[in-house]
This record gives structure tokens, sequence and C-alpha cells, in this order.
């Protein structure tokens, strides 16, 4: 079984629940977050969902995020997020990669 690479996304927390991998605190509803899709395994195909207050990127996980995906900008917005609030994020990403 050959490991597959994570892939990552922005998106609108649709609820209250999920827990940021980092802090452990809530994020909440309607904020915008960095979602890890890390596949746990390969038969049957599962895949899990990690969370991320954007606040809580540090700069191992945005160069990873760039590696995989490039540049900021090809980071897939999923859901209905805000302009203003993806390129807070994509600001920070890009910030965070450049130390």
């Amino acid at each position: 079984m050959k490991a597959q690479a994570n892939r990552y996304s922005l998106s609108v927390a649709p609820t209250g629940r999920a827990r940021c991998r980092a802090c452990k605190g809530l994020v909440a509803r309607g904020e915008v977050r960095l979602v890890t899709l890390a596949v746990v395994s390969e038969r049957p195909r599962r895949v899990t969902k990690f969370v991320r207050h954007a606040t809580c990127v540090d700069a191992d996980l945005a160069r990873r995020v760039l590696h995989a995906h490039g540049t900021v900008e090809s980071v897939p917005v999923v859901d209905m997020a805000s302009a203003e609030m993806v390129s807070g994020v994509r600001a920070t990403l890009q910030r965070l990669t450049d130390v």
C-alpha cells in the first residue's frame, strides 16, 4: 500500500463542533478554517479530516500546504467563504512560508 499525500483546503465551519488540532479549542460556526484530508486506510478507502483555526497554522504546516499545492492561490476553497476571509488566511500562509 502506497502512502498518499495529505490534501488541504480552506472552508467555512458549518457548525461549531470541530476542535482545532493545534489549540484544541472549538472552531466557531462560520469561521474560515484549514482542513487537512488524510487517507488513513486504503481498503476500504477511509479519509479523516483534521481542522485548524487560521491563526493556529504554524510554519511547518504552511510549508506542507504549499508543497502540496504549489502556491497559496491554488489551495482549494470549499463552501462559500468570503473573498476577504480567504485572502487573509492565504496571506498568513504566505507570510509563514516566507520566513
